[in-house]
C-alpha cells in the first residue's frame, strides 16, 4: 500500500508538471466514456433490462403471418380459435390502446387507454394495490363499463383516494366506474393510464379484422421453440380449414415480448453503439500517441532509474498508475458528461422508442463506465510501459535517444496515426451519407405542402348515432371560425396527418350497384351506420357474411390506407385535383357516400377510364 500511494503520489505531480497535455488527455478521455457510457445507457435502459413484470422472460407476443411474411394482429376468431387450441400458454389475452378523452371531475385530459381481454393481467402478472380487477359480470358485451387505472394517474388526478366509488370518471363522455388501482411502473401497453374490459366492445366475426394485438405467458417448463411450432401449426390447420378466401393468416409467430417492443429500434441503437466504441477507439489512439511522446520525452529518466536498480515491473506499475489516474479523472468527467448526454437524449429522440423512460445512470451504467476506464487504463499503461523500457539502457544512458530508437518510436506512432485516421475516416464517411440522405429527404416533394402549414389536435369523445350530428356540426363551426382568422387563408381536416403513424389500412371491393338486389343494397346503406351494427350484432354477421362472399372476387378488390378528410383539407396542402371534383357542402351525412382515390389507386383498379 505504501507503494501504490508513492506511486499515485509521483503520479499526481507529472500531471501537474505536465499541465497542457494532462487536461487534453483528461477531456478526450472524458468525451469518448461519456459519450460511450450515455448510449450504453440507452441501449441498457431499452435493450437489455428485464421488463418490471413478474418472470418477464415467460411473456410472449403473438402475430399473424400473411402470404408475404408480414405481421399483421389478430382477428377476433383467430384468436379465440388460437386460445382455445394451445396447450404451450397459461393464458392469452387480447389488447389495443389509443387516446380518449378522460375526465375525473371537471377537468379533462387526454390519456392513452388500453382495453384489455379477460386473461390480461394474470399473462402480465399484476395485481392491483388498490380495490379489484374485472368482475366476470363487467367482462361481456353491452356491461357497463368499469376501468383500473395507474398508479401514477391515482395519486396525480385521483388524489390517492381510497373510495374509488366516489370519484366521478368518465372515458370518452360515457360514465365509467373505477374499480382498482395498478401498481406503480405498470403502463403497458403503450404507456397506457387507463384500462377498460375489451369484452364490452363488439366482437368483429370476419377472420380478416387485424385489430388486436396478443400477449401470453409461457407454461413452466414450456420453451420458446415448442410455443412457436404449436401456434405455427394451428395456424396453418386454421388456414387449410378456411382457406385464403376467408382469411389472410397463414402462419403466426411468437416473440418474447422484450424482443418484440425492441424489434424496430433494436438495429439502430446498436449501430449507434458501435459508432461510439470507434469513437473511443479514436480517442484511445489519441491517448496512446501522447502517452508514447511523454515516454519519449523521459527515456533519460527511465534509464536513470533503471540503473539505479529499478526493476521494469516496478516501472510498469508507475505507468499503470499515471494512466489509471488520468482515466479515473476522465471517467469522473465522462459520467457527468454522460448524464447531460441522457437528459438530452431523451429529450430529443422520438417518441416511438419503448423504455426510453428507464435509461438513467444506475448502477449498472456507472459501472459500464468504470470498467471502461480500467481497461483503457490498463492497455495504456501497459503497452506505453512496454514501449518506454524496451530500449537499450547502455545508448540511452551514453547519448539519449539514439536514432534507433528514436526511429522505433516514430514507427510506432505513425502506425497508431493511421489506424486513428482509418476509424476517423470510417465515421466521417458514415456522417456525410447520412447527412446526405436527410438532405435527400428534406428535397423530395411529398406530393403536398408543408411551408406555412400548422396543424392543431383535437381529441373528440366517441359518438353514435343521432349525436353524430352534433360532432359535424361542431368541427364545421371550428373550421369555419378558424377560416375567419387573419392570415388563415384556407382551413381542412383529417384524422391522419400525410406520412405520419395512424392511418387506417383495409381491403375495398368495386361493386355494381346496379347488379345488387334490393336486399343487398339496402344491407349496406344499414351496414354503414355504425350504431346499428354495434346494437344488433346479427347485422354486423349478416353483413359480414355478405361482404365475404364479395371479397372471393380477387379481381375486384385491393388493399389501401384510408383517411377522413374535410372540404378544406386538399387545398389546405397544396394536393392537386387531377380528375372529378373533391368535396363540397353537399356532401353531407344525409347524401350518398363519396371518395377521392389517388392517382395510382385509379392506374391500378381503372386502368385507361
Amino acid at each position: 500500500m505504501n507503494g501504490l500511494s508513492q506511486d499515485l503520489r509521483y503520479a499526481l505531480r507529472q500531471l501537474r508538471r505536465n499541465m497542457g497535455s494532462s487536461a487534453i488527455a483528461i477531456g478526450t478521455l472524458a468525451l469518448g466514456i461519456g459519450a460511450s457510457t450515455a448510449i450504453f445507457s440507452v441501449v441498457y435502459g431499452v435493450l437489455l433490462s428485464l421488463l418490471p413484470y413478474q418472470k418477464p422472460d415467460q411473456i410472449m407476443q403473438l402475430w399473424e403471418v400473411n402470404s408475404s411474411g408480414g405481421h399483421t394482429r389478430f382477428a377476433d376468431p383467430n384468436f379465440e380459435d388460437m386460445r382455445s387450441q394451445t396447450h404451450s400458454f397459461a393464458g392469452m389475452a387480447e389488447m389495443y390502446s389509443g387516446e380518449a378523452v378522460v375526465s375525473a371531475g371537471e377537468t379533462p385530459d387526454r390519456i392513452n387507454v388500453a382495453h384489455v381481454s379477460k386473461d390480461f393481467f394474470s399473462v402480465m402478472g399484476v395485481q392491483p394495490v388498490v380495490g379489484r380487477l374485472f368482475a366476470a359480470e363487467e367482462q361481456h358485451f353491452g356491461a357497463a363499463p368499469a376501468a383500473l387505472v395507474s398508479y401514477s394517474y391515482w395519486k396525480l388526478h385521483l388524489h390517492e383516494a381510497h373510495d374509488l366509488n366516489a370519484v366521478k370518471f368518465t372515458v370518452a363522455n360515457l360514465p365509467v366506474a373505477l374499480v382498482g388501482v395498478l401498481p406503480p411502473r405498470f403502463s403497458f401497453p403503450d404507456n397506457s393510464q387507463i384500462w377498460l374490459a375489451r369484452e364490452i366492445d363488439v366482437r368483429l366475426p370476419s377472420r380478416s379484422a387485424h385489430n388486436w394485438q396478443v400477449v401470453a405467458r409461457l407454461h413452466d417448463g414450456a420453451s420458446l421453440d415448442q410455443a412457436h411450432a404449436e401456434a405455427s401449426g394451428i395456424a396453418h390447420s386454421l388456414f387449410q380449414q378456411y382457406g385464403s378466401e376467408d382469411m389472410t393468416m397463414v402462419d403466426a409467430t411468437v416473440l418474447p415480448l422484450q424482443n418484440a417492443l425492441t424489434a424496430n429500434i433494436r438495429p439502430a441503437l446498436l449501430v449507434l453503439l458501435a459508432v461510439v466504441g470507434l469513437l473511443l477507439l479514436v480517442v484511445c489512439a489519441n491517448l496512446m500517441n501522447l502517452s508514447l511522446a511523454q515516454a519519449s520525452a523521459r527515456s533519460s529518466e527511465l534509464a536513470i532509474r533503471s540503473a539505479l536498480g529499478v526493476s521494469r515491473w516496478r516501472m510498469l506499475r508507475q505507468f499503470l498508475a499515471e494512466s489509471l489516474l488520468v482515466s479515473l479523472l476522465g471517467s469522473i468527467g465522462g459520467v457527468i458528461a454522460a448524464n447531460f448526454g441522457i437528459q438530452g437524449l431523451r429529450a430529443l429522440a422520438p417518441g416511438n422508442i419503448p423504455r426510453l423512460s428507464d435509461s438513467s445512470l444506475n448502477f449498472t451504467v456507472l459501472w459500464f463506465a468504470l470498467g471502461l476506464s480500467f481497461a483503457v487504463a490498463t492497455v495504456l499503461g501497459v503497452l506505453t510501459a512496454l514501449r518506454a523500457t524496451s530500449s537499450n539502457l547502455q545508448d540511452t544512458l551514453a547519448g539519449g535517444r539514439t536514432q534507433v530508437s528514436s526511429l522505433r518510436s516514430q514507427r510506432s506512432g505513425r502506425i497508431i496515426v493511421a489506424c486513428q485516421i482509418a476509424i476517423t475516416l470510417t465515421l466521417l464517411v458514415g456522417a456525410g451519407l447520412l447527412g446526405r440522405s436527410m438532405l435527400h429527404v428534406l428535397s423530395v416533394r411529398p406530393g403536398f405542402q408543408t411551408q406555412h402549414v400548422l396543424t392543431i389536435d383535437l381529441k373528440l369523445p366517441d359518438l353514435d348515432g343521432p349525436k353524430i350530428a352534433q360532432r359535424v356540426e361542431f368541427l364545421d363551426q371550428v373550421i369555419s371560425r378558424l377560416q375567419t382568422m387573419p392570415g388563415v387563408q384556407t382551413v381542412g381536416g383529417t384524422n391522419a396527418l400525410p406520412l405520419a403513424p395512424g392511418p387506417a389500412d383495409g381491403d375495398f371491393a368495386i361493386l355494381n350497384l346496379q347488379q345488387l338486389s334490393p336486399a343487398q343494397q339496402a344491407l349496406i346503406d344499414r351496414s354503414t351506420q355504425v350504431a346499428i351494427w354495434k346494437a344488433d350484432p346479427a347485422v354486423l354477421k349478416e353483413f359480414t357474411e355478405f361482404v365475404t362472399g364479395i371479397f372471393r372476387d380477387k379481381e375486384r378488390t385491393g388493399n389501401a390506407d384510408f383517411v377522413v378528410a374535410s372540404q378544406g383539407y386538399f387545398q389546405s396542402l397544396g394536393i392537386p385535383l387531377l380528375e372529378g371534383r373533391l368535396f363540397n357542402d353537399t356532401d353531407s351525412l344525409s347524401a350518398p357516400h363519396v371518395a377521392v382515390i389517388s392517382e395510382s389507386t385509379a392506374h391500378q383498379k381503372w386502368p385507361g377510364q
